[in-house]
This record gives C-alpha cells, structure tokens and sequence, in this order.
C-alpha cells in the first residue's frame, strides 16, 4: 500500500524529504529570532499518513516507550490517548 501511493522512495534526497512530502513534519514560521512550530501539515496522502501512524504505534522500541513514558510523566497518565486505546490500566 505505501509503495503504491509513495512510487519510487529513490526521488526523494532523504527521509526527511519523504517526511515533509506526505506532510508528516510540523508547520513551520521563522520570523528573524521568533520560531514558532506548529501542528503537522497534512499535505500529503491520508491513507499513507494513517498506515505510518499505526505502524509506528504497533511497534515497541525502547525508544518509544522512553518517550511514551517522558509524555505520561509530562501530561499526566489520564491524558494520555493511547492508554484509553489500548486499554492501559495504572
């Protein structure tokens, strides 16, 4: 499926080129020294979008969950929207 919507993965110089083409990277306003970085773009495919997101939700790596954990510790365990949808009891 990505393969289908994405083509040739080789037009692109770097991932984060592939990134920015399905708008998977956050908007971005420079103004001198203000930076302000704002919600993803959602430029690009939505079905390739979605297949990403729940490919990288599915999958466990002890990056992930460090960072998981820094987000639950940051925003409060009942905040968290993946608990409710995996069902995560504390």
């Amino acid at each position: 499926m990505l393969v289908a919507e994405i083509g040739d993965v080789r037009r692109f110089a770097s991932d984060d080129r592939l990134c920015s083409w399905n708008g998977l990277t956050p908007r971005h306003y420079e103004s001198d020294t203000v930076v302000h970085r704002g919600h993803i773009t959602k430029q690009g495919s939505k079905l390739v979008r979605w297949a990403v997101v729940e490919a990288v939700q599915r999958k466990t790596t002890a990056k992930i969950g460090h960072d998981r954990a820094r987000i639950e510790t940051r925003i409060g365990h009942q905040r968290v929207p993946w608990r409710r949808q995996y069902g995560v009891v504390s």
